[in-house]
């Protein structure tokens, strides 16, 4: 009887074992996990982001190719979260993307086009703020997969305008990274589509939109309080909504060929993303996606 007990004790304690080794196998050979490194390199500091931040302007200036502005995908509360998120509420970033783009605009071409993807909200919306997008994940969504989700649609759909995404959330940057680097190649052909993307802190978005803001240095503690991000969303769906008659009259004067691409975000958000498939599914657990041919 005490031997039996003696190898049925090793055989639990070799599994366990076992169990230990894939756990511990799994997290080192995928990047997808909490602990993952940003495709941008380690968070920097306020100093060390103004001494790069003329080469991530560079880029943005560069990457427009005549009318092909590039597009901007922003995590909204990530941002917040740089500013200071008892400073700048959804409502606020939303105006000063608005008035950044507004103001770096020259001979009617945009600097670039600029989505901001937002957690929460009362439905699944994509409004116009002026010349930019306001996109809600909805009560029963995050801004993570829909920003993702995006990343496919922009591919799929070959706009030739390069892709800029700011976050400081390493495991959407990662995924981001993952699914527009998938999407280099179409399924039916060999041949790699022209896009090219960048992913970058969030804090030079925010030295862009203010080089004086004061900024929080520390961007490893957890989230605020997930009450306050939605009712801040709330807020910016219901702005949006009783003023939609003034931001289309505005949004008239950039509505061109050029914002076709903006457009084409809008109905595809708003008729439910047509044409996108769950595609393959990580080994942390992270969903990627596809577009139906």
């Amino acid at each position: 009887m005490l031997h039996s007990r003696s190898i049925f004790r090793c055989h639990f304690l070799y599994i366990v074992a076992l169990l230990r080794i894939a756990q511990d196998s799994s997290t080192l050979c995928y990047t997808l996990n909490p602990r993952s490194h940003h495709p941008n390199g380690p968070l920097p500091t306020k100093g060390q982001a103004r001494h790069k931040l003329p080469a991530v302007w560079d880029a943005l200036e560069s990457t427009r190719d005549g009318d092909n502005a590039p597009l901007i995908l922003i995590d909204g509360n990530n941002i917040r979260n740089s500013f200071g998120y008892r400073s700048v509420s959804a409502l606020n970033l939303t105006q000063m993307l608005s008035h950044w783009v507004d103001t770096k605009a020259s001979a009617s071409k945009n600097i670039a086009h600029v989505i901001c993807l937002w957690d929460g909200g009362g439905a699944v919306a994509c409004d116009w703020a002026n010349s930019t997008l306001a996109i809600s994940s909805g009560p029963d969504g995050n801004a993570d997969d829909v920003l993702v989700q995006c990343c496919a649609f922009l591919y799929r759909q070959k706009y030739s305008r390069n892709i800029f995404v700011f976050t400081s959330d390493a495991n959407l940057a990662n995924r981001c990274n993952m699914q527009m680097t998938d999407a280099k190649f179409e399924p039916s052909s060999s041949t790699m589509t022209e896009i090219s993307h960048y992913i970058h802190h969030s804090i030079y978005l925010c030295l862009l939109l203010n080089d004086d803001a004061g900024l929080e240095q520390d961007l490893m503690t957890p989230d605020w309080e997930r009450h306050e991000r939605r009712s801040s969303v709330d807020e910016l769906q219901s702005q949006l909504s009783d003023q939609q008659k003034e931001m289309k009259i505005t949004r008239m004067r950039h509505s061109t060929g050029n914002s076709k691409v903006m457009e084409d975000v809008k109905e595809w958000i708003s008729s439910g993303r047509p044409g996108l498939e769950i595609g393959r599914v990580t080994k942390g657990g992270s969903v990627m996606y596809q577009m139906e041919s």
